[in-house]
C-alpha cells in the first residue's frame, strides 16, 4: 500500500515571495482572481527566460 502523494512531472515546487504595501494586500484578499492571474503572469514572464536544450 503506498502512502503520500504520487510524483507529477513539471510539479512546481519552488516558492518565491514579494513584498507588498498593506493596501495591496487587501486588493488581494478581495479578488481571489487577481492573485492567479498574477501567479499564471509571473510563471509566463520567467518561461520567455528559461532555455532549454
Amino acid at each position: 500500500m503506498s502512502r503520500g502523494r504520487k510524483k507529477i512531472n513539471n510539479a512546481k515546487k519552488e516558492v518565491i515571495s514579494v513584498r507588498i504595501t498593506s493596501e495591496q494586500k487587501e486588493v488581494l484578499d478581495k479578488n481571489p482572481w487577481l492573485r492567479l492571474e498574477l501567479n499564471k503572469y509571473v510563471r509566463d514572464y520567467l518561461q520567455a527566460f528559461v532555455f532549454k536544450n
